[in-house]
């Protein structure tokens, strides 16, 4: 299921990232699985954390086969959440970004991927990584 956190008066506030995301997941998995059905569920900004948990719980009643939910977007700790507090062990959520939110859910086991974008920790990393391997490793030898 991909989840989608939407404001739900202005349809058009859906990122252009997300949509490309969402695409590009949509064109993989038909390519190379194309008897997996990809169900939808978008979730108004507007709701109170009840009526989310209720039209989550509706959702996972029509669906109980369901075991496989994303997120194209940084909201994944809202579904997390959920999962945690339904005690659900048999659901695997991905999102993005390393929230304080989303990054609990991953310790508590509600979320199992994050994807981080943070391109200038990762050049950081990947430069430095380089360094202490060319440079720094052969003088200590």
């Amino acid at each position: 299921v991909i989840f989608r956190h939407i404001h739900a008066k202005n349809e058009a506030k859906i990122m252009n990232q997300q949509r490309s995301r969402e695409v590009g997941f949509k064109t993989y998995m038909t390519k190379y699985f194309p008897n997996c059905k990809i169900l939808e569920l978008d979730i108004d900004v507007e709701l109170s954390p009840n009526q989310v948990d209720n039209l989550l719980d509706n959702f996972f009643i029509q669906h109980p086969n369901v075991k496989y939910g994303l997120t194209f977007n940084s909201k994944v700790g809202i579904f997390g959440e959920y999962i945690e507090r339904r005690k659900r062990t048999d659901f695997h959520l991905l999102g993005y970004d390393l929230l304080d939110k989303n990054v609990q859910c991953l310790k508590n086991g509600s979320v199992h991927f994050l994807i981080a974008q943070q391109p200038f920790t990762q050049g950081f990393c990947s430069i430095d990584g380089l360094c202490k391997h060319l440079i720094f490793l052969p003088l200590s030898v």
